[in-house]
């Protein structure tokens, strides 16, 4: 087997790959508008691209191999489509480009591509952060299919419980001095990162597929409308936007005592026999005025409220039959109102 260092340009593959795991952890943490976001996610993707190429070459990774025949710098190889795959979800297009569509459809893709490799690893390599069965229906999952809440949430738990045990070792390995820590350590550390990106795959997997499935189903509908429909890009409004209407207390009383109303670009207000559908009957000051009013008086009940809770005493005999008739009151409601039979719009 070829050692993992066995490179060129005294540029070891361990920190390459390093470099590309900084990359990953550092972009989340920027602005996505920034010079500085935009160059962290390139490199990150061009030094992805070339450690993969060069485990490649080095022939460190082969098929029918168990995970347990290789050693920690080894493994972290695997890392490489998935954390590649990260780079390409976040890259976006301009939105005034035409092909701004088509070229996020063509990256959800190769994204697509690079996770459901990285998951086929994880069985191929024989590893247990999942059932086999789970893994293998992310890689056949089709763009635009979803699972289940239940599954969604079981995922969820298992996700996060998975980032804290990373966590836990990450603290560790920082302790005892990196790269340098004990070489179980840095195994244990290795395995806890394949182990959440695992999870984290499965999940990206879905949520690219359904990304990838609307954008191709709006791409198909605007080339129902024709070619140059679908490439033409967003015009920008025409003629310079209105000025806000703001109504004072002199307008309304001016409206109030002529019976005029508001008119702009000609438009007139709909009579309907009752008055002027839409006439304002307060200015913004008095509409401002009452809802400071109404939060006050709302926020002196709450307060109020309070106070009388705090003034009875948790275990004296009031409080306690005002919980039992609380708790009588919903049992009684829940009698009569079932679990998920929700409105019955007055049909019994």
């Amino acid at each position: 087997m070829a050692a993992v260092d066995a490179v060129d340009d005294d540029v070891s593959l361990n920190t390459l790959v390093l470099d590309v795991l900084a990359c990953a952890q550092k972009l989340p943490t920027l602005n996505a508008q920034s010079d500085e976001y935009k160059e962290c996610r390139k490199s990150g993707l061009v030094k992805a691209r070339t450690a993969e190429a060069l485990t490649r070459r080095l022939g460190l990774l082969s098929d029918g191999e168990h995970h347990t025949e290789h050693s920690a710098q080894t493994l972290r190889c695997l890392l490489l489509p998935v954390l590649e795959a990260e780079f390409l979800s976040r890259d976006f297009a301009d939105p005034r480009d035409p092909e701004r569509d088509e070229k996020r459809i063509r990256n959800l893709k190769l994204c697509l591509e690079q996770l459901k490799h990285f998951l086929m690893s994880m069985i191929n390599f024989g590893f247990d952060f999942a059932p086999r069965e789970s893994l293998e229906y992310y890689v056949e999952l089709q763009p635009g299919q979803k699972r289940d809440r239940e599954a969604k949430m079981a995922h969820l738990t298992a996700t996060k419980a998975a980032d804290a045990t990373l966590k836990e070792f990450t603290a560790q390995m920082e302790a005892a001095g990196g790269e340098s820590a004990d070489e179980e350590l840095v195994l244990q550390h290795t395995l806890a990162l394949l182990h959440f990106h695992t999870l984290k795959a499965m999940e990206q997997v879905e949520m690219v597929g359904v990304e990838m499935d609307m954008l191709e189903k709006m791409a198909a509908m605007r080339m129902q409308r024709g070619p140059a429909a679908a490439m033409a890009p967003p015009e920008p409004p025409k003629g310079k936007p209105e000025k806000p209407l703001v109504l004072t207390a002199d307008m309304v009383k001016q409206m109030t005592l002529s019976g005029e109303t508001v008119n702009r670009s000609n438009f007139k207000l709909i009579t309907k026999g009752w008055g002027r559908i839409g006439a304002p009957t307060m200015s913004l000051e008095e509409v401002a005025a009452k809802e400071i009013k109404q939060a006050q008086e709302a926020q002196a009940r709450s307060d109020e409220a309070e106070r009388e809770r705090a003034a009875i005493d948790p275990d004296s005999e009031e409080a306690i039959e005002a919980e039992r008739q609380k708790a009588l009151s919903m049992d009684e409601w829940h009698d009569t109102h079932k679990r998920g039979e929700g409105n019955r719009y007055n049909k019994g």
